[in-house]
């Protein structure tokens, strides 16, 4: 799923440079017919994170993420662990995941 994301960002940002562009004009590339490389790494990405979560591809999708929200809740009340936003515990080597990409506003 990170490396998707990675991708994802590392294309769209070369895209923005490269043809002068802004965000929108990215996303508006999503909404014409036929192949291109940023639609192709959307659904890359979209294929990642449905593995990852363990989410059927061909259910609802806000189905599933409000079932899993309700069964962290669930947990939650009991006093179980859930895992918090951000890489797991178990992962060995956080740097591999962690890049300087980030929203910046300017002020």
């Amino acid at each position: 799923m990170a490396e998707a994301a990675r991708k994802l960002h590392e294309t769209r940002t070369q895209y923005l440079k490269e043809y002068n562009i802004t965000l929108r004009d990215v996303y508006r590339l999503l909404e014409k017919p036929g192949k291109n490389v940023i639609k192709d790494l959307y659904r890359a990405l979209d294929r990642a994170v449905t593995k990852a979560y363990g989410f059927d591809p061909e259910s609802d999708v806000l189905r599933q993420l409000l079932d899993l929200n309700l069964a962290a809740a669930e947990r939650e009340s009991k006093k179980q662990e859930v895992q918090a936003p951000g890489l797991p515990a178990w992962v060995k080597n956080p740097g591999r995941f962690i890049t300087d990409a980030c929203v910046r506003f300017k002020g």
